[in-house]
Parts: structure tokens; C-alpha cells; sequence
């Protein structure tokens, strides 16, 4: 019995170990149909022929079928790694969500709570459109030097400028603030105020005539009244040759914020340029006059041009050789218009002045201002008699104590 019992066990061990060797062998047999493990050079004949029969039936069916296979576990593989929380694709929409939440929550304080004490948003600066108005002076001016070859050259730049050199601009309103008194709180000047708008950077020293680039302006008041000029002709010398130099402003009128503000500026203009000898066109002043608002800098109205009341209004001085003491050519005309005039953005009426001084005072106060020997007093009774006495020749004048 008990030689039997372990015959069966043996058989049994034996048939368990056959069917072991048949499961490692359908397992090979399907990784060989995947490709993973390659047939053997030394197989039999008959293995061969089965697994190229097994090829060639399975063609059409087993292949297809365990491309689908690896196809639709390759496909599970990728959607089951893209579910997975470390996925770089699912960081990122999930970095952005947070992203777009914080920004949310950061606007939402500053609004409520963080906005308070700060400064508010800048707004779009306001601007003053500008509108230019030019008359040339008549060529009969200029007809007694025509004749000669060198000045008919040196007067081309006057007799080419036919209009204004752009017919419109802009300028910054708050550009303005630069007339302002600068001494005192603005709102607070009385009229009659005087002060000088561009002082004279020169010190009184020579300026040659043999010139053609103005120099670049310095400070917010020469930048302004550069840009004005500009308009008329790109080269603007704030800076003329011959004193009084600069420029200066006075208080005409005020109310309790407008203030209405007359300058004068004494400039000029360089016509050629190389190979060109220089030709200055110099008007005999600049008259100027803005209101504007000392609080908040709002413009309602400016001006500024060349007075047309005298006869001779423009002087004209061209070189004709290297040596300007014995080579300069000089006439004196009239000029029949020169401005800038500006339309505000905001419309307003004509102001009703609380505290004001007449056109012609303050008219004298910049002419004063600009001239000192004019800020003299003069007895009319004693000037005539002394006039009468320079001019006969009796005797040198008496002192008068």
C-alpha cells in the first residue's frame, strides 16, 4: 500500500510538473508574439513551423487583436498617470487656479482695506491744443540789398519763410505752472506783482552773431516758452544777442483761484543754417498773457505774440563775411503778425476780476522791469529844461541837488 501511495504521488507530482512545463511554454509563446522575447536560432523544426504557422494564421486575428491590447493599455496607462496628482499637467492648472484666486483676493483688499491712504490712479495728463498765426514782413523791405550777390544769399531764410513753421501743437497743460509766481504761494500775489520769469544766464557777457544751434533749455519756464516758439521756427534763441535779456511777469487781475498773468520775452531767431552766413530776425518783444487757475494750474486762456502798434517792430541783421563788425548788414521793419494763441479743454466764462491794474500799467511795470534805466524818476519840468540846456551852448547842465 504504501509503495502505490507513493507511485500516485509521483504520478501526480509528475503530471503537475507537465503541466508546468506547458504553462511556461504558452507563456513564452505569447511574449514571443509581443516581441519581447525572440525565437531561438537552434529551435526545433517543428516549433518553428508552428510559431510561423501561428504567425500566418494569427496574422489578421491575434496580432491585431494584441496590438489593440497594448494599444488600450497604453492609452489606460497614460489617462491613469495623467489622474495622478503628480502630473506635470495637473500642477500647472492647478498653480493657475491659485494664482487667479490670490489675485482676486489681493484686488478685492485693496479696495476695501488696503486702498485707504493711498494715492489714487493717475489720470490722462490734460493738454492745451495750440494754433499758430504768421505774416511775413513785405519783400519790398529787403529790395535796396537784393542787389548784391552775398546778401541776396544771406537774406534767402527770410525771404523762403512764408508761414509759420507748424500750423498747430500741443503742450501739456500743466507746462503753464511754470508763470506762476515762484516767490510766494500763487494764489496769494496781488496785482502789480512783478518777478523776473527768465533771468539773464548770460551775466551781460558778448553772444556772437556767428551762431545757428540754440542752446537747449533749461528749466520748466524755458522749456515752455522754447516749445511756443518752436512752432513759429526751430530755432528760437530765448537769449538774444543785445540786453535786455530774459524775460518778465507781473500780475494783471485776480479773483479768489484765477490769476491773469502778462510777460514779455525779449528773443530772437536764427534763419540759415551752414553753409549760409547767419541771418538774426529779432522782433522788438514777445507780449504774452495766460489765466490760469493757481490751484489746481487749469489754463482757460494764453497768448503770446509780437505787438503790431509801432510802425518798426523787427530788426534784421545778416552777415556778408567772416568779420561781423564790418561785415553786418542791418535793416529795420515792420511785421505785420506773429502769435500763438491756445484753446483750453475746458470752456469757461470770462472771469469777473476782484482785484486788477490797467492793461498800460502793467505794460510799464515789465518794461520797467526789463529796462532799469526806465525805474529812474523823471521831473517832466526838469527834464525838458534839461534837454534845452544839453542841446544849446550856453554851458554844461547844472547839478541839482
Amino acid at each position: 500500500m504504501t509503495s502505490l501511495r507513493w507511485r500516485g504521488e509521483g504520478k501526480e507530482r509528475g503530471v503537475k510538473e507537465e503541466e508546468g512545463e506547458e504553462t511556461d511554454e504558452a507563456k513564452e509563446k505569447q511574449e514571443r508574439k509581443r516581441g519581447s522575447i525572440p525565437a531561438a536560432g537552434g529551435g526545433g523544426k517543428g516549433e518553428g513551423t508552428v510559431n510561423k504557422e501561428e504567425e500566418t494564421l494569427g496574422g489578421s486575428g491575434s496580432h491585431g487583436h494584441s496590438e489593440s491590447e497594448a494599444t488600450s493599455e497604453s492609452g489606460r496607462d497614460a489617462w491613469v498617470n495623467h489622474r495622478q496628482p503628480g502630473h506635470p499637467r495637473q500642477l500647472a492648472v492647478w498653480l493657475l487656479i491659485v494664482i487667479l484666486a490670490a489675485s482676486n483676493v489681493l484686488l478685492l483688499y485693496e479696495r476695501h482695506v488696503g486702498g485707504e491712504g493711498k494715492k489714487p490712479p493717475k489720470t490722462p495728463e490734460r493738454m492745451v491744443e495750440l494754433h499758430t498765426s504768421f505774416t511775413p514782413p513785405q519783400s519790398s523791405a529787403f529790395l535796396p540789398f537784393l542787389d548784391s550777390e552775398v546778401s541776396w544769399r544771406s537774406l534767402a531764410g527770410v525771404l523762403r519763410w512764408r508761414k509759420a513753421a507748424s500750423s498747430w501743437g500741443w503742450v501739456p497743460m500743466s507746462s503753464f505752472s511754470a508763470l506762476l509766481p515762484p516767490d510766494s504761494p500763487a494764489n496769494t500775489a496781488q496785482p502789480g506783482h512783478v518777478w523776473t520769469l527768465l533771468p539773464d544766464t548770460t551775466q551781460g557777457a558778448y553772444l556772437q552773431s556767428t551762431r545757428y544751434v540754440p542752446p537747449s533749455p533749461a528749466g520748466p519756464a524755458e522749456e515752455l516758452l522754447s516749445h511756443l516758439l518752436s512752432l513759429l521756427h526751430p530755432q528760437p534763441f530765448l537769449m538774444s544777442r543785445y540786453g535786455p535779456r530774459g524775460a518778465a511777469a507781473v500780475v494783471r487781475a485776480r479773483t479768489d483761484h484765477l490769476l491773469e498773468i502778462w510777460f514779455r520775452v525779449h528773443a530772437e531767431f536764427q534763419l540759415n543754417a551752414p553753409p549760409r552766413l547767419p541771418l538774426w530776425f529779432t522782433p522788438a518783444a514777445f507780449l504774452g498773457q495766460v489765466v490760469i487757475n493757481a490751484s489746481d494750474g487749469m489754463v482757460n486762456a494764453c497768448d503770446i505774440h509780437v505787438p503790431t502798434t509801432r510802425s518798426l517792430n523787427l530788426d534784421l541783421e545778416w552777415l556778408t563775411g567772416p568779420n561781423e563788425a564790418v561785415d553786418m548788414e542791418v535793416t529795420i521793419t515792420h511785421l505785420p503778425e506773429m502769435r500763438v494763441t491756445c484753446s483750453s479743454p475746458v470752456p469757461s466764462a470770462i472771469p469777473v476780476w476782484a482785484q486788477e491794474i490797467p492793461e498800460e500799467a502793467a505794460l510799464s511795470l515789465l518794461e520797467k522791469h526789463m529796462y532799469s534805466f526806465m525805474q529812474s524818476l523823471w521831473c517832466p519840468a526838469v527834464l525838458e529844461w534839461s534837454l534845452t540846456r544839453c542841446s544849446s551852448p550856453a554851458g554844461p547842465v547844472p547839478q541839482f541837488q
